[in-house]
């Protein structure tokens, strides 16, 4: 078949006797009405429940042979620490990280009160 504006054309091959032909195609049609919406497909497998799950850190850092452990609870990762006794030239300190601004105060005991979260770390006092 030819483009639309082709000639119509014809030959003819005898050792073969074969016809070939030319014939230009006609012009696209309108597009046609929209078709009936099909049937409902079949369910697909069930995802994932969508359950995020949380990582904490126990606030008690234990004593001991240096060692990390993760207990799960549901969908909660808790990690706890135990570390050897405190390095020669560190302190115990509490800080309060805000949860406004993410800045770090120290505070002046574990009693003191804060406005985000409390954290116990080892302050280096050597110096």
């Amino acid at each position: 078949m030819g483009t639309p504006t082709s000639t119509a054309t014809g030959s003819y091959t005898s050792g073969t006797k074969l016809l070939t032909l030319n014939l230009p195609t006609g012009a696209t049609g309108a597009t046609g009405a929209t078709g009936a919406t099909g049937s409902q497909g079949i369910q697909g497998p069930a995802g994932s429940d969508g359950v995020t799950p949380t990582i904490s850190v126990n606030s008690t850092i234990n004593v001991g042979t240096a060692s990390v452990s993760v207990a799960k609870t549901s969908n909660d990762y808790k990690f706890t620490f135990t570390l050897p006794t405190l390095p020669t030239g560190y302190t115990e300190k509490y800080v309060c990280i805000s949860s406004r601004d993410q800045s770090m105060t120290l505070l002046s005991s574990s009693s003191s009160s804060c406005s985000g979260t409390k954290n116990k770390i080892l302050l280096d006092t050597s110096p």
